[in-house]
């Protein structure tokens, strides 16, 4: 990519992508390597500034810097660190940046950031927040109001995470937690969300 940039070549979204890709890869996760996924997205950002790139990060570069992140074993920084980059990712869709609106997969990187740190209540915090946005968007909607932006919907991914990590927390609330966790995963997947479904995960 340096060389690329070094010639007066144009990378694409995708090039930078494949970089990302590869140290989303690194078995195990390393601090080094989020850094290093950090700077490139970063790097990606100044670049398009400056008209040396045609196209800005969107949500699949910043979601694969939050998956690295994820896995880089930092305790609370990684958490952290995820929750700054949804930040950026929200201003800059507000800024008008194109495909660059945080998904399904990005939150639930920067929900397991935060459970695997040790941060499962803010964990918790983030999924419920997610939550009770989309279930009031969907109240709204059976009103006759449809929001402009719908709401990301929590999968069963999101729902595990949180109750996995409650479960093995061996805190005086972490089974208590887990098992309300588990409710409400219950109760959203009754209420017509069929697909979000407790599995073997729910329960382990």
């Amino acid at each position: 990519l340096g060389k690329m940039l070094d010639r007066g070549m144009r990378p694409d979204a995708y090039t930078f992508a494949s970089v990302l890709n590869t140290y989303q890869r690194i078995p195990n996760g390393r601090l080094d390597a989020a850094l290093a996924a950090d700077a490139v997205v970063r790097g990606m950002e100044s670049l398009h500034l400056h008209g040396r790139i045609d196209q800005p990060p969107d949500v699949f570069h910043y979601t694969m810097v939050c998956a690295c992140w994820s896995r880089s074993g930092e305790q609370g920084v990684a958490g952290e660190r995820c929750s700054e980059i949804l930040r950026h990712m929200h201003e800059r869709d507000k800024a008008g940046y194109p495909r660059v609106r945080p998904n399904i997969r990005t939150y639930n990187a920067v929900i397991d950031a935060h459970a695997y740190s040790g941060r499962v209540g803010e964990a918790e915090d983030m999924l419920f927040s997610m939550l009770d946005s989309y279930e009031s968007s969907a109240a709204r909607s059976i009103d006759g109001i449809e929001d402009e932006e719908i709401p990301v919907r929590p999968d069963s991914f999101s729902f595990n995470t949180v109750i996995q990590q409650w479960a093995r927390s061996r805190t005086p609330e972490g089974g208590r937690r887990a098992e309300y966790v588990l409710e409400r995963m219950l109760k959203f997947h009754y209420n017509g969300n069929s697909d979000v479904r407790p599995d073997e995960r729910s329960f382990a």
